[in-house]
């Protein structure tokens, strides 16, 4: 479960909740992560948003 506090000065909550798969193998190095899965089941209130100009950013690239 995760809670974010947004940043636009509304004071809103966004939560989510799910579970990760993570797959590990072991090497000569120690232990890595081979995959990770990422599954939201769930979620309450209003999603996060970019602000206009990161978004305006992004599509311009």
């Amino acid at each position: 479960m995760s809670t974010h506090v947004l940043a636009d000065g509304s004071g809103s909550v966004f939560i989510s909740a799910g579970y990760a798969d993570t797959g590990l193998v072991r090497t000569a190095d120690g232990w890595r992560i081979s995959a990770s899965t990422l599954r939201v089941v769930w979620t309450q209130g209003p999603p996060p948003r970019r602000p206009d100009d990161v978004a305006a950013a992004a599509q311009s690239v």
